[in-house]
């Protein structure tokens, strides 16, 4: 007479267990798609809410075969430049909006120790590793004498070099994980986007509470508007 293995034997899956991993595999399935679908787009609306985040994730998911690595930094490019355009544009209307006028003084708060840029193009380049700066900074660009062609000369190859460093470091981490574990499953996926995503979040609030703290003693008189950037 056969054995017959009761439900929940060691090494023998139940039936909870067998629709437990065929629901994994219909998440994994549904992200795959997802991505191979709207990867690009997402990556180009991401680099308006946190470029360096979702980067690193583009990054890490074109090490996984679930995100093309072409399409994935040409839309970083694209999203950057445009993202970075508009900034420029807000600047070049500071002097004639009411609400832009305060966030111009704001900015010059922010940037306070950056000095004169027009005689320093790579200051487009650093600033971009300056955490917390880059939007600040594009926008007194824009409210500059720096006109619209010099400024694209500028952002565009600092925007190319940005987008391949942030793209190459989740790329590694990808790598990384897989020489330490092998294959990574897709609940380990999950979880590697889930702790960059909240690391980039924490990295965000820090930098908004320096801000306000920055604007706040501005305000108070503490820390002076800086004469070089006009």
């Amino acid at each position: 007479m056969p054995f017959i293995a009761p439900e929940g034997h060691p090494g023998i899956p139940g039936p909870g267990d067998l629709l437990d991993c065929e629901s994994k595999e219909l998440e994994g399935v549904a992200m795959e798609s997802f991505l191979h679908q709207y990867g690009a787009l997402a990556v180009f609306a991401g680099m308006w809410v946190e470029g360096e985040t979702v980067l690193v994730i583009a990054g890490f998911l074109a090490h996984q075969k679930l995100l093309a690595y072409g399409s994935a930094y040409v839309a970083a490019v694209l999203g950057t430049s445009a993202f970075d355009s508009a900034v420029y544009t807000a600047g070049r209307l500071s002097g004639r909006v009411a609400v832009l006028g305060r966030f111009h003084r704001r900015a010059q708060a922010a940037c306070a120790r950056l000095g004169d840029f027009h005689h320093r193009p790579l200051i487009f380049l650093a600033v971009r590793f300056l955490y917390g700066l880059r939007t600040p900074f594009l926008f007194l660009v824009g409210g500059s004498r720096l006109g619209w062609g010099r400024f694209l000369v500028r952002d565009l190859p600092a925007v190319a070099v940005w987008a391949a460093v942030w793209l190459f470091f989740g790329h590694t981490i990808g790598h990384l994980l897989t020489l330490g574990l092998g294959h990574l499953h897709h609940h380990i996926r999950l979880a590697v986007v889930a702790v960059v995503a909240a690391a980039g979040l924490a990295a965000t609030l820090v930098v908004l509470l320096r801000s306000r703290r920055r604007a706040a003693r501005a305000a108070a008189g503490e820390e002076a508007p800086p004469s070089a950037i006009v």
